[in-house]
């Protein structure tokens, strides 16, 4: 559903990186994404549309980025990216301002599009040049159909995808309130997902080759099964934190790289105030490299752990400005009062 809000903003700036200062393993290096002005209200909210597939971006199979599955040197082949998650059908309702109780009002436009977090994000891969494959579950009914074929047309696989026969697909109906820059979702689930569906040679199979293991946080119990299979054959894993799940915190103790909504890190851990929820979860995460919390309207933060000399594995920091945790939300707070 980001896709949704995110073509409701002109493209973004380019981002500013500080190195946040403080002791220890905690020392982190974080990318601030600056939001974007409003458009006019002529720009509708999109979703999976828009140009189709640019020239698909190529590695050198003798590279060191190149993919598992690469043997010929010198060979080019497109990057996989393997997601695991919810697939559905989204009505896009825009409307001026979010009702209220009991209102009636007319909407400015209504859209139906491919949605669902993970589809989202491995569409937009896909017409980035990667080579993305949808591992969801959905039924054979109309919306089931139309999903496959939005996904084949855009150019991801959807040969690991289960398809159950007599049952609804996913589908969600959104509120866009272009006045809050807000979405709201009412989501109807699609069939049970089971681990049993799911067989370690199918896994396998499916993950071949991948550069990259994506959850949105969605189908917990088949994510885990995925991810243990994952981390026996070494691919890497970015996990979503939308919201508290029950497993997902399970689940993002196995991510290399995490990304959470602005609330998450506060509902995770108990903490009142985001700085400390950050830094909280971060700690209770080991195995993640960054930590990338999103703030609406006012961007986004990525902690990125250091070693103990400020290493992070990309640039020496020097000449970059320092400050904490504390200061940079504040200063975002004032940018976000500014606009």
């Amino acid at each position: 559903h980001t896709r949704s809000m995110q073509a409701l903003r002109a493209p973004p700036p380019a981002p500013r990186v500080y190195p946040l200062a403080g002791p220890g393993p905690l020392l982190v290096r974080r990318r601030v994404v600056s939001p974007s002005p409003q458009p006019s209200s002529q720009n509708r909210p999109r979703h999976r549309t828009g140009a189709r597939r640019p020239p698909a971006s190529t590695v050198s199979a003798s590279s060191s980025a190149a993919p598992w599955g690469a043997t010929n040197a010198g060979a080019e082949v497109q990057v996989k990216v393997v997601g695991v998650g919810s697939a559905g059908v989204d009505y896009l309702a825009s409307v001026a301002a979010f009702p209220a109780p009991d209102a009636k009002l007319r909407t400015d436009a209504l859209e139906i599009q491919g949605g669902g977090n993970a589809g989202n994000a491995l569409t937009t891969m896909a017409r980035l040049g990667l080579r993305p494959a949808i591992l969801t579950k959905l039924s054979d009914d109309g919306a089931g159909k139309a999903i496959l074929d939005e996904f084949t047309a855009d150019g991801v696989d959807t040969c690991a995808v289960v398809v159950e026969p007599g049952r609804s697909s996913p589908m969600t109906y959104i509120i866009v309130d272009r006045a809050g820059s807000t979405r709201t979702c009412i989501h109807t689930p699609g069939p049970a997902f089971t681990p049993e569906e799911m067989p370690r040679n199918a896994i396998e199979s499916m993950l071949e080759g991948a550069a990259l293991l994506y959850f949105d946080g969605r189908l917990i119990e088949v994510a885990l099964k995925v991810a243990a299979v994952a981390q026996d054959m070494g691919v890497p894993m970015l996990v979503e934190g939308e919201r508290v799940r029950e497993g997902l915190d399970e689940l993002l103790l196995l991510g290399d790289y995490v990304v959470t909504s602005t609330d998450y890190p506060k509902a995770a851990t108990g903490e009142e105030d985001l700085e400390a929820a950050m830094v909280k979860l971060a700690a209770s995460l080991p195995r993640a490299k960054a930590l990338v919390t999103t703030l609406g309207s006012r961007g986004a933060v990525m902690l990125q752990r250091v070693n103990e000399w400020g290493e992070a594995g990309g640039g020496d920091g020097k000449g970059e400005k320092r400050e904490t945790l504390a200061g940079l939300l504040a200063k975002l707070e004032e940018d976000a009062a500014a606009a």
